[in-house]
Parts: structure tokens; C-alpha cells; sequence
């Protein structure tokens, strides 16, 4: 046949499918389907159809200083790992963003895992539903030193001894990243007559034709000429033979909530069948032993091995149900993987190691994900999975540490009193007890000093990296008044620690950072600090006391150089010495000269009138 050289011009392919009755005498139309050619003509330059899959390295990027010795996080330049976009990210300015936005201290902003897939799709999402704070919409703050050192790092989901390290992986699901070697059609049929009630109930309005199923094809177009290569016989290419699918499940992300306490109890099931069969599947692994009680973000780790035929096994499915003890259980959602595209594509059979991807979860009654899954799969022949042990893989190796936070100075504090307020802070990790400073009462400048420690012992890796700070107005007969509050996000201080294994001290030089409130503009005071992280060892050989109390060292903590008008005012004795004395010294003056003359002057009298 003929075909335009311009593939704007080209035509489709149509296709019909008949059901053979009576020995050929009756052969009704079941379905028809159209596969548009303009981007398959070998002259059209592939526009759309040249891929390449591409992975994030699983090794941090080579750092370079930009001059001098300088290790400041603004003064390195980073080469961008495979995949990544070479443009540098933005930098933060020391400008406010608006009412209850913190301030970003001169550090790139992390931007996550960058998305390879031209369509839109949502990011790895953290593993945490519930909000970063309790006071308004404020952001995580970052300071020099928490900052990630390799954001592009895959999750150190895995223990992969087997492979040699962490897996490259890519943010979405590894069919966008790559063209099937199969052209997938959807059959459809119309209907000339009415249509029947079942079908006017899932019919949209005027719809008259129904998707009835799929085919996949291969499609070869070449020129017409004495150098065009011998048709393949797809019999040959594609005889089915025993394959064996090993299938690795990490962890789920932000599931949608089934039961009314806005939680779900998932559990896996994993089944393999043939294409758009409506029938049982051929395969099935319904593993109840995974359930997670009461968890979105179940982390499962879990390896499963399915014997499967190529061609004929070709969709496998990963659904998340969610376990009941009253009714039947519920599909939260599941994926569906084309292993023919897979086993068959040339790009993912060259691939070494099969990157993790992160799918999304979908319902039959909804477009909208109804959450993630991350995993990696790998299809073996028999041969290939007796020779080759499944990877090892399981939830990180939990370490102590130790976290020392010293609070040493406040400034710039907006007052919530007339004219001065009593100041003092109130920290803490996300999920661990708070921990508060002494106070510093009657500020009248806005300045506070502590000389503050604060301890907590820490488990890496830890769900929710930050650290929250408040800063608090105390009132006697009234509730305490929040003035400020910052999130500190320290994913990569904990990152650097958990992966430097002959380090034992990690430091955060002294500085400040900004706190705002989300009733009110712009900063509303300045906070300085310092943080330590020690490994539990570390801290055992250096211990150090709460507060200023002893061991005092590493740093010393004097006590505050506060102003005479810092004082307590609900003590008596500070009371008159603070305040009835400054403020009514003439009165009190005057009073006991007073009195002195009442008893003086008498005596005084009395000895004239003696002596006169």
C-alpha cells in the first residue's frame, strides 16, 4: 500500500473482528478498533516513540568547592545525577513569604524526586497524613546544615546485600519510561438498534458504542524494495515459555482511608492472568499476613515468587484491600503490569538491576489514585531463578543516636503584653516529649538569653525528621501566649549522620533562625541555636546535664547575663526590690523621713525643754 511521506497525512489502521458461526455462513461483527500509524511510519523521525528509560543514580552526585575552603551549602556546585535536569535549584531569599511562613535561610530547596515522565503525575509522597504543625500552614524551616546532600538518593528502603548497595529507581511507573514492543488496541462495539436497560444504566448520554476488550499486536512497516527484510514469524518470536516472576513489595503511600476512623488495615494480593480476562485469575497470593493495623503508609518489605507462561500470563496485579472484621473486606486500590511488554522490550531486558518505581493505586469506580506503592520486579527462566538467590531486602538498620539542642539567645520578639513579655521556649522531635527553657521574665527589648540545653535520645532512620520550636508570652492567670514557632526540617543532618559510619559527632554551628505566627506579618522573632548529634556510644563517653546542670561542658553554659528588670514577678521580695522600690523610691523616701522625724522630733523637744 501506498503512505504519505508526511505522517500528518497518514491514515489509520482499521481492524474488525468476526465471530465465526455456522462454518463461515454467519459472520457477525464483534468488535472493531482503529490504531493510528503517524507515529510508527519508519520515516517519521519516531516523534513520541523514542524513549529511553532513565534512572536516578543510587550513589550521592560528586561535590565541588567553588573556591577557597568554604563547605557552605550555597558555595558547592553539584553535578546533577542521570536524568536530572542540569539547571540549578532556586535559592531561597531571607524575605517573608507571607503571614505564617518561616523563613528559608540561603539554602537550595529541596525539590524532591524529579518527576521523568512527560505526563503529570504525583510525587513519592511522605509517609506522614497528618500536618507538619499545629499552629496554621507554616513551612519547614531550613538552616545551613540540615539541608539533604543527596536528594536524588532513592529511600534506603532495603538492606541489598546481594546487589551491592541501593537500587536505581524512577518517580513513577517504569512503562512511561520506555515504548512496549506491543501496540495495545481497544475493541469497540456500536449498537444499530436501542440498547438494552443494563447498558443505558453505565452508558453516558447519547453513547452507543461500548469498549468490549483489547488486542495487542505487533506492527512492522517498511519500504517496498529488494532490500526489505523477510517477514519474522511471530509464532517463533513469541512461543510461550515458563518464566519465573519475583516481585518485590516496599511500601504503600498515602492510601486512601476505608474505615470511619480515617485509617485502613491493608494487606497485599498479588494475581497474574491473561489480558482483559474477566475470568478467575490464573495465579493468586492472598496474603493476609501482611495486614498493618490502623496505617495509610504501610511499610511491607515483602518478596513474593509466581511461576507465570509468556505470552498468555501477561497482566499482573498488585491491589491493597483493606482488612474487616465485620463485612467483606474492601479494594483500596491496585496496579496492573503488562509483563509481554516487559519480558519482550529490549530497554528493560538490558537493564542490570530493575529500578524501584513508585505506581500508582487505582479503583474501578474512581480516576483519582487512591495511593502508591513502591517495588521493583524481575522475570527470570527457570535456570536463571535456580541459580539466582532473591535479593534480601527488609526496613532499615535501626541506630542510636543522642540529640543535643542548645537554645541560647532570642531577639526581635514581638510582644503580646503592653510593653515587654515573659519569654521561653518549648522544643522537641516530632514524637517525642517537649522540653522547655527557664524563663526570661519582663523582657522589655525584645531580647532573650537561656544558655538552654536540651536532650532527647534518637532512633535513625526516624519517620518524621524535624524538630519543632515555640516561643511562648507566660501568663499567670491566662493561658500562655504562642508568639512564635518554627518547623526545622532535619532529614539531611539525619541522612549525613545515618550514612557516615566512621563519624561519631555531627554539629550544627550557632545560629539563627526566624519564627513567625500565622495571625501575624512577617517575622515575629529571631531564635539562636545550636544542635549536636551523637551516636549513643558518643554520648555515653560524653555525657552532658539538662539546662545548665552538670556535666556542663561541650559547650559551658553560664548562666544569663539577664537585665535587673528580668526578674520574677510572682516572688514578693522581687516585687519590692524590682518595682515598689524604682517606682515609689521618692514616696518610700519621704515616708521614713517621715517617720524618723516622728520620732526623733519629740526627743528632740523634750531635751530644749530641759535644757531651756
Amino acid at each position: 500500500m501506498k503512505l504519505p511521506i508526511d505522517p500528518i497525512y497518514s491514515p489509520s489502521l482499521n481492524i474488525k473482528v468476526y465471530d465465526n458461526r455456522l462454518g463461515g455462513a454467519h459472520r457477525p461483527l464483534v468488535a472493531t478498533g482503529s490504531l493510528d500509524l503517524s507515529k510508527l511510519l519508519p520515516w517519521a523521525k519516531g516523534e513520541g516513540r523514542k524513549k529511553k528509560i532513565k534512572l536516578l543514580n543510587s550513589t550521592p552526585a560528586p561535590v565541588v568547592l567553588a573556591s577557597g575552603s568554604s563547605t557552605r551549602r550555597e558555595d558547592v556546585v553539584t553535578a546533577p545525577p542521570i536524568g536530572v535536569p542540569t539547571a540549578l535549584p532556586p535559592v531561597a531569599s531571607m524575605s517573608v513569604a507571607g503571614p505564617g511562613a518561616d523563613v528559608h535561610i540561603n539554602i537550595p530547596e529541596d525539590e524532591g524526586l524529579p518527576l521523568l515522565s512527560d505526563r503529570p503525575r504525583a510525587r513519592p509522597v511522605t509517609s506522614d497524613p497528618s500536618p507538619v504543625r499545629t499552629l496554621g500552614d507554616v513551612a519547614a524551616s531550613v538552616i545551613p546544615g540540615t539541608e539533604d546532600p543527596s536528594p536524588h538518593d532513592p529511600p534506603e528502603d532495603t538492606e541489598e546485600a546481594a546487589q551491592g548497595g541501593l537500587r536505581p529507581h524512577v518517580a513513577a511507573e517504569l512503562e512511561d519510561e520506555y515504548i512496549p514492543p506491543f501496540e495495545t488496541l481497544t475493541l469497540y462495539r456500536g449498537k444499530k438498534a436501542g440498547i438494552n436497560l443494563f447498558e443505558k444504566l453505565i452508558a453516558k448520554k447519547g453513547q452507543t458504542f461500548f469498549r468490549v476488550g483489547q488486542m495487542k499486536l505487533r506492527l512492522f512497516i517498511e519500504e517496498k524494495g529488494a532490500n526489505a527484510s523477510p517477514m519474522p514469524s511471530l509464532k517463533d518470536m513469541y512461543a510461550p515459555k515458563p518464566y519465573v516472576l519475583r516481585l518485590y513489595v516496599l511500601k504503600c503511600h498515602s492510601l486512601m482511608p476505608k474505615d470511619r476512623s480515617g485509617s485502613s488495615d491493608p494487606y497485599l494480593v498479588i494475581s497474574s492472568k491473561g489480558m482483559g480476562s474477566n475470568t478467575a485469575p490464573s495465579k493468586l497470593i492472598k496474603d493476609t499476613n501482611s495486614v498493618q493495623n490502623r496505617t495509610l503508609n504501610p511499610a511491607y518489605f515483602k518478596f513474593y515468587e509466581l511461576p507465570v507462561t509468556l505470552p498468555g500470563d501477561s497482566e499482573l496485579s498488585v491491589a491493597v484491600w483493606d482488612a474487616d472484621r465485620l463485612g467483606s473486606d474492601e479494594l483500596i486500590g491496585e496496579t496492573t503490569i503488562d509483563l509481554e511488554n516487559r519480558i519482550f522490550s529490549q530497554d528493560w531486558t538490558k537493564l542490570s538491576q530493575k529500578p524501584i518505581e513508585y505506581r500508582d493505586l487505582y479503583h474501578p469506580s474512581s480516576v483519582h489514585s487512591q495511593g502508591q506503592v513502591s517495588m521493583w520486579l524481575d522475570i527470570l527462566t527457570p535456570e536463571q531463578a535456580a541459580s539466582t538467590p532473591p535479593v534480601p531486602i527488609g526496613p532499615p538498620v535501626q541506630k542510636q543516636y543522642e540529640l543535643r539542642v542548645v537554645i541560647w539567645n532570642t531577639k526581635d520578639t514581638a510582644f503580646r503584653d503592653k510593653s515587654m513579655s515573659d519569654i521561653f521556649i518549648t522544643a522537641y522531635p516530632e514524637g517525642l516529649k517537649s522540653q522547655n527553657t527557664d524563663t526570661h521574665y519582663r523582657s522589655e527589648n525584645g531580647e532573650g538569653m537561656f544558655n538552654w540545653r536540651m536532650v532527647w535520645p534518637i532512633t535513625l532512620p526516624l519517620k518524621n525528621p524535624r524538630l519543632k520550636l515555640q516561643l511562648w508570652d507566660k501568663d499567670l492567670l491566662n493561658p500562655n501566649d504562642v508568639i512564635a514557632e518554627a518547623t526545622v526540617d532535619l532529614k539531611g543532618f539525619y541522612k549525613r549522620a545515618y550514612k557516615e559510619d566512621g563519624t561519631r559527632r555531627w554539629t550544627i554551628d550557632r545560629q539563627f533562625v526566624s519564627l513567625t505566627h500565622p495571625n501575624y506579618q512577617g517575622v515575629q522573632s529571631k531564635l539562636e541555636m545550636e544542635l549536636q548529634l551523637l551516636t549513643a556510644e558518643e554520648a555515653r563517653t560524653h555525657p552532658v546535664g539538662l539546662g545548665r546542670g552538670e556535666p556542663n561542658n561541650d559547650p559551658f553554659l553560664a548562666p544569663p547575663d539577664r537585665p535587673d528588670t528580668s526578674f520574677n514577678p510572682f516572688s514578693p521580695w522581687s516585687y519590692l526590690k524590682f518595682v515598689a522600690w524604682r517606682k515609689h523610691r521618692v514616696k518610700v523616701i519621704a515616708a521614713l523621713v517621715c517617720c524618723i522625724l516622728v520620732v526623733i522630733l519629740p526627743v528632740l523637744i523634750g531635751i530644749l525643754k530641759v535644757f531651756l
